[in-house]
């Protein structure tokens, strides 16, 4: 991947791809909208994998019970197959993989949380989880999280303690237990929720619709190590994207890398000390720097100038 030009990475949760022409279909959308890395939750296929459909490569991680629950998956374009470094299943919500661009290697992981009306201990043990995950990723990889966390964030969220994590963009009016939890991974591990620096109208920041049509929110979130938000130009919810009965939208994130030419610096002249050794030349050394600051005493310029430059 050449993350100089823009790169389109997304997360969606497609709640099932376990229909017949599900992946076919869902290449076919990824595509339409130029997608080169998709993090999808509620794949359901059982187990884990690598498969092929259509113009894409899907990698997998889920339940091994056969109750076709939960499960994240990665859909990779065939033509940059190649970039995929490795993968690695951690949990039946959790996956990673590691993938190689131009200037270095980039990790990013898949992660789908408990609802937000989950057991505590279930939740607690997900998001520590995927503290771990963030914790073992190399330090000088491009981390992304590409998430339906269940969560949503608030205005009310934002403070002294949270001002790195979170922008100004926000579109729920309260923060859920999810959410808190959520924040407190940003913490711990020095990340940022690249969408809420980006403002937006609601319905290009809304991830979520119920079957009412009337409630909705901001479930999904694209998060990255802080030191490289700036890699993120643009973040928003691409509605016409479309696969079987989904509630979810399509949040998409454009990432591309801006490097700045770092110029060698210039040397100054070594000063030859020794020289004022000899007797002859200390002495005038000393009448020619006598004779310049007087000459320059009411200049308005700097002491410490004048005397760098003199004395040089």
């Amino acid at each position: 991947m050449n993350i100089k030009h823009n790169v389109r990475i997304a997360t969606w949760n497609v709640q099932t791809l376990l229909r017949p022409g599900s992946a076919t279909l869902l290449s076919y959308e990824l595509s339409r909208y130029n997608i080169s890395i998709a993090g999808l939750c509620e794949s359901r296929w059982p187990g884990s994998g690598e498969c092929s459909s259509a113009d894409h490569t899907f990698i997998w991680s889920s339940p091994t019970d056969g109750r076709g629950l939960y499960g994240v998956a990665f859909a990779i374009p065939h033509h940059i197959r190649n970039s995929l470094v490795s993968w690695s299943s951690m949990s039946d919500r959790i996956l990673t993989a590691r993938f190689l661009h131009r200037h270095g290697k980039m990790t990013i992981i898949v992660a789908y949380a408990p609802t937000d009306v989950t057991d505590d201990p279930a939740k607690d043990a997900f998001f520590d989880k995927l503290h771990q995950v963030v914790q073992n990723a190399p330090p000088h990889d491009i981390t992304v999280i590409l998430t339906d966390a269940n969560a949503t964030v608030s205005c009310s969220s934002r403070s002294d303690e949270t001002k790195s994590a979170i922008g100004t963009t926000f579109v729920d009016l309260r923060t859920n237990d999810n959410g808190r939890s959520l924040l407190n991974l940003c913490g711990l591990n020095d990340l940022s929720i690249v969408e809420t620096w980006f403002p937006r109208k609601k319905i290009h920041q809304w991830t979520w619709y119920s079957p009412d049509g009337r409630t909705c929110k901001a479930l999904d979130h694209i998060i990255v190590t802080r030191r490289w938000r700036s890699f993120v130009t643009n973040a928003r919810v691409y509605r016409g994207a479309q696969l079987g009965n989904t509630d979810h939208r399509m949040l998409v994130g454009t990432f591309k890398l801006n490097l700045k030419l770092s110029r060698p610096a210039r040397n100054s002249r070594p000063l030859d000390s020794c020289r004022l050794e000899d007797p002859t030349i200390a002495s005038a050394y000393k009448c020619s720097i006598s004779n310049k600051f007087n000459a320059l005493a009411d200049a308005a310029r700097s002491d410490w100038k004048n005397f760098a430059e003199e004395v040089t």
